[in-house]
């Protein structure tokens, strides 16, 4: 006799495999309202000239990336602290799973941050973002919207000293080479009340700078 719990086990999973054989196979073809939001914004010529990126970029993340960002999140794939190396010295690297850099490969290689290094690139650039995160955060996704920010932020205030350093490696498409921001919200006060917290950057006498948080 087939008891609830079985029924619905059973039932449940057939409704998981119902909804992953629905799943388009390119998330740009298949979602016109964003098409016609992004035409609507950035105009016919401007989404003619990125649409055969659009279309791989969109085919990439219900194929590849999806597999990949699938593979990384299992539990035994997971992020790994490395504190101390073989000899005993201080490390702290974090050792990713192969799948992480396949799918950062792919994210970054779409050109995400690239765009913002361009005339009108916002809106390109938050469409290949939008596309992306359709994967969740893909263990990417919250790393571009910190980088974008350090772009931004950087093309309006900085030097042209600093735009030279930083920005090509900022903007690039090669996962090997590129550069990306971060955050630090290590502070008691704030939590997630970031403007509470009162993190310090002090210059060094090398003409690096040091960030400064919470200090006893």
């Amino acid at each position: 006799m087939e008891t609830p719990m079985s029924y619905d086990t059973q039932k449940g999973r057939e409704d998981l495999l119902a909804f992953e054989r629905e799943q388009p196979d390119n998330f740009w073809r298949a979602d016109p309202h964003l098409q016609r939001v992004v035409r609507h914004w950035a105009g016919e010529d401007a989404v003619a000239a990125w649409e055969d990126d659009l279309d791989r970029f969109g085919g990439e993340c219900a194929g590849p990336i999806d597999r990949a960002v699938r593979e990384n999140n299992l539990n035994h794939n997971l992020p790994v602290l490395r504190r101390w190396g073989p000899y005993g010295d201080r490390i702290e690297e974090v050792e990713h799973h192969p799948s992480y850099h396949e799918a950062g490969r792919m994210i970054y290689g779409s050109g995400v941050m690239t765009a913002l290094g361009e005339a009108g690139g916002n809106l390109r650039s938050q469409t290949l973002g939008f596309l992306s995160a359709l994967n969740g955060e893909a263990g990417h996704n919250c790393p571009l919207a910190c980088t974008a920010g350090v772009i931004k932020v950087m093309r309006a205030l900085g030097s042209d000293e600093l735009k030279e350093r930083y920005l090509p490696r900022l903007l690039s498409r090669d996962y090997e080479q590129l550069a990306h921001g971060a955050q630090s919200l290590t502070e008691v006060q704030g939590g997630s009340d970031v403007g509470a917290n009162s993190v310090r950057a002090v210059p060094g006498d090398d003409g690096t700078w040091r960030i400064r948080s919470e200090e006893h």
